[in-house]
């Protein structure tokens, strides 16, 4: 697991790019649960080649994966972590929004139909590239929307006080779709006071784009689940990045606590 953390640290490690998907996502596996990022590279593209011979149009392709193939959102076990991880979401056949847009849009993309993830707050979505107007939603057995479709669900979701944006629709990279994957998991693990938390916690800490606040939080998260020393490290880091000397006093002090815990 030591060796697929070190393979995901360097996959995002360069801000300024988007990771492969699928390797991402397998990798976020294989530091949560030993899966073999090779076999699960297979079975994408088995699965692929399943649906080359039968989908030839992004709906073709969500009638093969969630009517013919049976993937369908977990409604029983949401929090199951095992939602979360690509190898079991492809054995089970069971996941959560995120998950299962991840199977559509990496089997899409070996199949030649071209389509993007929609980080929607609260759900997520998958769009297909070049129509504005054009959406599935793979929790609910891929249904078809449109764009007033997204919004509804969205008020469905989140209340109908809640406002919406139009740029909730657009694409989300996959930088940030394997983020929110990692806040899936780290939110499970949290709940339940796992020392699980911690991989996932360090796995989102690799991504440089993070801001200090979201570091100082990873740090307090790591603290709860009692990692005191990993959470010192961090706000030693924080402190030594701090733009004056009052931040980083700050920092230090919090790095200090938690080290002190720690003996």
């Amino acid at each position: 697991m030591q060796e697929a953390a070190a393979a995901f640290r360097q996959l995002v490690a360069d801000a300024t790019t988007e990771p492969p998907l699928d390797e991402g996502a397998l990798l976020i596996a294989a530091v949560g649960s030993g899966a073999d990022v090779d076999a699960g590279l297979v079975r994408l593209d088995d699965l692929a080649a399943d649906a080359h011979r039968a989908a030839h149009t992004p709906t073709e392709l969500v009638d093969f994966l969630f009517h013919q193939r049976g993937f369908a959102g977990n409604t029983l076990d949401y929090h199951d972590p095992r939602n979360s991880f690509l190898p079991d979401v492809l054995e089970r056949r069971l996941g959560i929004p995120i998950s299962l847009s991840v199977v559509l849009i990496e089997i899409g993309r070996r199949i030649g139909i071209p389509l993007h993830g929609v980080g929607m707050p609260g759900h997520f979505l998958v769009g297909v590239d070049g129509d504005p107007d054009a959406f599935f939603d793979p929790f609910h057995a891929g249904a078809a929307l449109d764009a007033a479709g997204c919004r509804a669900r969205f008020a469905e979701l989140q209340g109908p006080a809640a406002p919406f944006r139009p740029e909730y629709l657009g694409p989300t990279g996959s930088r940030l779709i394997l983020l929110r994957m990692l806040a899936n998991l780290r939110e499970i693990y949290v709940a339940r006071r796992s020392p699980a938390a911690q991989w996932v916690v360090e796995a989102q800490l690799a991504f440089p784009e993070l801001t200090a606040g979201e570091r100082g939080a990873a740090g307090d998260v790591l603290a709860s689940v009692g990692a005191f020393t990993a959470a010192a490290t961090v706000f030693d880091e924080l402190a030594g990045a701090a733009p004056d000397a009052d931040a980083a006093a700050a920092w230090t002090q919090r790095a200090v606590g938690h080290r002190s815990r720690a003996n």
